[in-house]
């Protein structure tokens, strides 16, 4: 297999670890806790903390985005209830990968690529029917955009950056498979501001799609 190809499916592999790694660290040390008060198991789902991976696909609408506008997105997000038991603060660590290939007018070829990475913050509220959990939220969110060209005849590296900002509104349903454990699907759009890539003005809005594994504690 080309190292290229490797190097590639080594990145998104190696944030999935991260991701899992840090949803551990955030689930052990709250179940270990000898002061932690119980709470009832019907009501845990809602009154409780929530740590959630998030894996799926990430859909940009501008053509500035060429063939990477389709993104293999991971995520973290992380809540806390705010007083409600039905309401929680939640932040999220986000990012998106994709490459692509091409050609270049000299008869050359180059590789592209285009990583994002998200900060997002704001309140989040559920419901309970029964084993199911339907909720939204919406929040605000800083978006960091990198791209990169590769000239595989010079050898030459073209790349920039930009940072914008927007809201962000999600919407899901879970399923609590068990007492602390649920699995669910999720809509999320972020509407942004232009970034400037290359020169060009790029929009940052997204459409995405992605499976949740989490749980509450």
């Amino acid at each position: 297999m080309p190292r290229a190809t490797l190097r590639a499916m080594g990145k998104p592999i190696g944030a999935v670890f991260v991701l899992l790694g840090l949803s551990a660290g955030c689930i052990g040390p709250a179940q270990d806790d000898p002061n932690r008060t119980e709470i009832p198991e019907e009501e845990l789902a809602l009154r409780g903390q929530q740590s959630n991976v998030v894996v799926g696909l990430r859909s940009f609408e501008d053509d500035g985005f060429q063939n990477m506008d389709d993104q293999l997105a991971l995520a973290i997000d992380y809540g806390v209830p705010i007083g409600l038991p039905s309401l929680r603060l939640e932040g999220g660590l986000h990012y998106s990968f994709d490459e692509t290939s091409g050609e270049l007018s000299n008869g050359g070829g180059e590789d592209l690529e285009t990583y994002t990475i998200e900060f997002s913050l704001g309140p989040n509220v559920s419901v309970l029917a029964g084993r199911f959990r339907p909720y939204v939220g919406v929040g605000g969110s800083a978006l960091f955009v990198q791209q990169r060209a590769i000239d595989r005849v010079a050898d030459d590296v073209v790349s920039d950056n930009d940072i914008t900002w927007g809201g962000y509104l999600k919407a899901g349903v879970l399923y609590q498979f068990a007492h602390t454990a649920h699995i669910g699907l999720e809509y999320r759009r972020l509407q942004a501001k232009d970034v400037t890539l290359n020169g060009e003005d790029v929009e940052g809005t997204y459409d995405q799609i992605a499976l949740v594994v989490g749980a509450t504690f």
